[in-house]
């Protein structure tokens, strides 16, 4: 997320209630100036309830199995 972005949303909008997806360990963009950690630092706030989404729905069976055995 870009400092910018994290700063009009949180200081500019101030939601009372807000909703984030995300993965911070896909985040690719730290060449842009995207801060790869402010996900994660999000998510560890005491009033922040994170959700892990553990099932992978994007890669088929095939895909899957040939990480597997790389990892």
């Amino acid at each position: 997320m870009f400092k910018s972005q994290y700063d009009f949303i949180f200081k500019v909008v101030r939601p009372s209630k807000f909703f984030f997806v995300g993965d911070w360990r896909q985040i690719i963009y730290s060449w842009r100036g995207v801060d790869d950690h402010a996900l994660l630092n999000l998510s560890k706030k005491s009033d922040i309830t994170c959700y892990s989404l553990n099932e992978n729905y994007r890669n088929g069976s095939a895909i899957l199995n040939f990480a597997k055995g790389i990892i």
